[in-house]
């Protein structure tokens, strides 16, 4: 059975008005809708080196031995994120990190917050993907779709209330990357340490 989409995009430019759509047919779709918890503030207490330190979290943090966390800062007015961060051995608010990719961590005692990534399945049965959309609601964030063996196929920075679409007809990001068939999973985390975010992302795939 086979499923229609359709995007569009128009707006106002100038003197001009501008208005595209695409419709795709797909034999299938997956998607996610789900509410990211806010994440914990703390601050880096100890910065051993651009990849390795100690967080000082607040109580009741919830961070595990062994979780990867997300870390979001802004310094020098600006915002700066390392992901897949290690965390080591807790002692209470105490957090050793190291590892990760993105921005070099920040100068040492810089206000952070912190989220430990939370994966939702997204397998589209290895068929080739036709168009993904993404958006979260009211802070940047992280995601990143990735194989059963977690390597990273497609990782995304994510704007608040800025949509994301990979399509095609449409150009944002250009063509869906051709490996997407290989994702099962995403892993998400937001920024925002004063409220929950709203994070929706849609995978359609061929039929075949």
């Amino acid at each position: 059975m086979s499923i229609s989409n359709t995007l569009r995009v128009s707006g106002n430019v100038g003197s001009l008005s501008f208005s595209k759509s695409s419709t795709v047919s797909a034999g299938g779709e997956v998607s996610v809708s789900e509410t990211l918890a806010a994440a914990k503030v703390g601050q880096l207490t100890t910065r051993t080196n651009t990849t390795t330190g100690t967080l000082t979290m607040a109580a009741s943090h919830g961070i595990t031995d062994a979780a990867k966390i997300d870390l979001y800062w802004t310094e020098g007015g600006v915002d700066g994120r390392r992901y897949n961060v290690v965390v080591g051995t807790v002692s209470t608010n105490s957090v050793p990190i190291s590892g990760g990719s993105g921005d070099n961590l920040p100068t040492n005692l810089t206000a952070i917050t912190a989220q430990v990534q939370v994966v939702f399945s997204c397998s589209t049965g290895l068929k080739a993907a036709t168009l993904i959309a993404l958006l979260l609601a009211t802070s940047r964030g992280h995601a990143e779709f990735r194989q059963a063996d977690n390597t990273v196929v497609l990782a995304m920075d994510l704007v608040a209330d800025q949509l994301e679409f990979w399509n095609d007809a449409l150009v944002l990001h250009g063509s869906v990357p051709i490996d997407f068939t290989l994702a099962t999973k995403v892993a998400l985390t937001q920024a925002s340490s004063a409220a929950t975010a709203a994070f929706q992302a849609a995978v359609t795939f061929d039929a075949g």
